[in-house]
């Protein structure tokens, strides 16, 4: 969002001039596109509705070229509109009623950045070049979250033209600023001495990108609006990417494809495995709900795991017949169906009743075999037809799929049948220390993400996501290679401890 600014320097008048010896630090926001931001991503767009909502042909064009016209000099919203009237030969109350519109929308379309948000404290100084008066900028903090009177310094071009940095050098004040434009919020800080951070989080991710480029640009929107509510807590950037341009995609388009699999078998409940699944639930009633025949599909948590259906007690077996009726799905994120296969054979259920899903299916046949022989079930040719949006053959290795959807929950081992309920037999959680870290930060990422991605996802949005399905999955292909430094990074961290997991799991599956 660029950021013209009013009213010169007067606003930065704080007093008489200081000597270096007493200066101070303070820290500044930049306000558009570092603490809130638009979900229509570019000003053009709030241009383009105000023409549409007015029927004032031109006017988005006629709004452009009348900016363009006093950004030499220090200018405000009414500068501008002086000339929207005289470009469009309106009245005046045409003209007056044109930019209240524009400000309707401004206030309908800001969302805020959650992430930067966090690091606002009662002492912060926002700082902006904007042409919007003071009122409505304090509308818009305060429709986005940020409810304190925090100072607010406006002017129309004091950071692009370094005026307001060399001002705060002069009064020797020190600036701990943080903004989006390299050019008026970093570099040009930088050279007046302020101390200056670069915060490009409202730039649409690799993903956001795709979409926009195939016209899917309402679902990137969406995506976008979502990700910037949700605040990444301290994530390393690296898993931040891993997260946003690998499993985001990932997840999104298995569930699409299961959706229109539950869809075409008649399905009325799904199971999602427990652990492996929480965020296939997640993403599955987030969309799930943006479609009215599909509403009354019921999504459980499904207490299990190739331990608990293979080797489980009679409360098990109980539990899992209370819940295999009806026309059933089970969907798990990566596997062979092994373990499903022996679980429903074990209790003599006929598998055309089920639907089984794995959104990654792993296509290793002498693994499968394997499986399949370690369970008494012959060869990878007698386990159960499952369905899936993705294989290890034309994908990346399913432990790292996995390992981007850890949740901090141990292994079901079984369960108990209460009087009160089901009670879940786990073991203690596989990781500890910065492991721990980063899988609750990844699950709370994740969680929080398809909470608000439920409340932005228009129909239209969700129709550009279906239609873009085929050129997601093409485009996942293909860039996984370029996130191998991430991968080897999520190799070090958590891949280490899967590892061993694994082999304890299998040791205790097989022994």
């Amino acid at each position: 969002m660029r950021e013209p600014e009013m009213n010169g320097m007067t606003t930065f008048e704080l007093g008489r001039s200081v000597t270096a010896a007493t200066r101070r630090v303070i820290h500044t926001f930049d306000i558009f596109d570092t603490l809130i931001a638009r979900r229509c991503i570019e000003a053009h767009a709030v241009f383009d509705e105000v023409e549409s909502r007015s029927g004032v042909a031109g006017f988005a064009a006629a709004r452009k070229e009348a900016e363009r016209r006093v950004y030499h000099r220090d200018y405000t919203i009414a500068d501008i509109y002086a000339g929207v009237r005289e470009l469009l030969k309106l009245s005046d109350d045409q003209t007056e009623q044109l930019l209240h519109t524009e400000v309707m929308v401004e206030l309908e379309n800001v969302i805020p950045i959650a992430g930067m948000q966090r690091r606002l404290t009662q002492e912060s100084v926002l700082i902006t070049d904007m042409y919007l008066p003071l009122p409505v900028i304090r509308e818009l903090l305060a429709r986005a979250g940020i409810q304190r009177e925090l100072p607010i310094l406006i002017s129309s071009h004091g950071k692009s033209s370094g005026a307001t940095w060399r001002y705060f050098a002069e009064q020797g004040i020190q600036c701990i600023h943080h903004g989006d434009n390299e050019h008026s919020d970093v570099l040009n800080a930088r050279q007046a001495g302020m101390r200056a951070r670069f915060t490009p989080a409202t730039r649409p991710t690799d993903f956001e990108a795709l979409l926009i480029q195939r016209g899917a640009v309402h679902a990137a929107r969406a995506l976008r609006a979502a990700r910037l509510q949700v605040d990444p807590d301290g994530l390393p950037e690296w898993l931040l990417r891993l997260q946003l341009n690998l499993n985001l995609p990932f997840l999104l388009v298995s569930v699409l494809d299961l959706l229109s699999q539950v869809r075409e078998h008649g399905i009325e409940r799904v199971l999602f495995a427990s652990r492996d699944g929480r965020h296939l639930q997640a993403a599955f009633l987030a969309l799930r709900d943006k479609f009215d025949d599909l509403l009354g599909v019921e999504a459980r948590y499904w207490f299990t795991s190739r331990v608990a259906r293979t080797r489980g007690s009679h409360d098990y077996v109980r539990y899992c017949q209370d819940l295999f009726q009806g026309r059933t799905a089970i969907v798990d994120l990566c596997g062979t169906g092994a373990s499903i296969t022996k679980l429903l054979r074990d209790q003599g259920l006929d598998a055309q009743q089920f639907l089984v899903y794995l959104a990654q299916k792993v296509s290793d046949r002498d693994y499968s075999n394997r499986m399949a022989q370690g369970y008494g079930l012959g060869t990878a040719d007698d386990l159960i037809p499952v369905h899936s949006a993705f294989d290890t053959a034309s994908y990346i290795n399913n432990a790292l799929i996995e390992e981007l959807n850890y949740v901090p929950e141990g292994m079901v081992r079984d369960v108990m049948l209460t009087p009160s309920g089901v009670l879940p037999v786990r073991d203690t959680v596989d990781f500890e220390g910065d492991a721990l870290k980063l899988v609750m930060q990844q699950n709370e990422l994740l969680t929080r993400y398809f909470n608000v991605l439920s409340a932005e996802l228009t129909p239209e949005a969700l129709g550009e996501l279906i239609a873009a399905v085929p050129a997601i999955h093409e485009w996942m292909l293909l860039h996984a290679y370029n996130l191998k430094g991430e991968l080897e990074m999520l190799r070090r961290t958590l891949g280490v401890d899967d590892m061993s997991n694994e082999a304890f799991t299998q040791n205790d599956l097989f022994r």
